[in-house]
């Protein structure tokens, strides 16, 4: 079984057009899966469980962080960052911006050094 990963995010526009889409393995217990959201100093922002899948395409189910399917969402910010863990177990820690990478300060990420995936357009 291959680890979750986070396919998709956008982050300029505001938290209600906010979203990660994370992928796992069709069939996959998510149950043990939490997407923490980053502030730009490092704390944690939220920590979002996966809930419903949206879709499978292809053998592989997809999920959908947002405001309208996580309680705890509440965007995110150009300057943070979004890593995807299983039981605390992290698989993939990402920050946004051109800027210099973030050192997580708590969650499951904490002290790891982010991979920068660059800026988005407008």
């Amino acid at each position: 079984m291959a680890d979750p990963y986070i396919s998709e995010v956008k982050y300029p526009g505001g938290a209600s057009l906010d979203f990660i889409e994370i992928v796992v393995d069709g069939g996959t217990d998510v149950s043990g899966i939490t997407v923490t959201v980053y502030n730009p100093d490092g704390t944690v922002r939220t920590v979002n469980a996966l809930g419903t899948k949206v879709a499978t395409i292809a053998g592989k189910d997809v999920y959908v962080v947002d405001t309208a399917t996580s309680a705890t969402f509440n965007g995110l910010h150009k300057n943070g960052g979004v890593s995807v863990d299983t039981d605390g177990t992290v698989h993939q820690f990402i920050s946004f911006n051109d800027g210099p990478p973030l050192t997580a300060s708590g969650g499951a990420a904490d002290g790891t050094i982010s991979d920068q995936i660059g800026q988005s357009g407008a």
